[in-house]
């Protein structure tokens, strides 16, 4: 059965939810598995905020879970604008109630943001560095185009990519 559009939801015996790519997911169904990013504490319906509303620069959350990694204090948020790291794209930086979050991780199901001090559970307020992550989706758009002309015109393959504050580097 093809999706509608944007919203659309088919409902199971269990909980359903569509993820930004529109694809189903159903809890409790074995025939498919959702993301990794529901198993972090956030509710299994709901895809994290960064990939609703990739646009949005504030969010008023809840601190669930706090820790300390290798002297790495960090939080685990009930939902999150901040990107974590990964497909080569470095991680969102920003505040949660007004500390630095320096790296964003996903670590065993969760994920985590690592912060310049220590957090308690409780509300919180998180604020994107927007100026970074805008800089990064012009960068990756950036690289897609690349990556399309090349495989097109030349079949180059892209092997590899960087996004950088000053350079970004495509190897084809």
């Amino acid at each position: 059965e093809e999706n509608s559009g944007k919203g659309a939801e088919e409902r199971h015996a269990g909980v359903s939810f569509v993820s930004n790519n529109l694809t189903r997911y159903a809890v409790g169904r074995s025939d498919v598995s959702p993301p990794e990013h529901l198993e972090s504490g956030m509710d299994a319906r709901v895809p994290p905020a960064y990939e609703r509303e990739p646009y949005r620069t504030a969010l008023e959350t809840s601190i669930l879970e706090t820790g300390d990694d290798e002297g790495r204090p960090y939080a685990v948020l009930d939902d999150t604008v901040f990107y974590p790291e990964g497909g080569g794209q470095p991680p969102d930086h920003g505040l949660l109630n007004g500390i630095d979050v320096n790296d964003v991780q996903k670590e065993g199901g969760k994920i985590r943001h690592y912060l310049a001090a220590p957090v308690v559970p409780g509300p919180a307020r998180i604020q994107l560095d927007w100026e970074r992550r805008f800089d990064h989706m012009q960068q990756h758009t950036g690289q897609h185009l690349l990556s399309a002309v090349a495989e097109d015109r030349f079949s180059w393959q892209t092997t590899a990519f960087h996004l950088g504050p000053e350079v970004c580097d495509v190897e084809l």
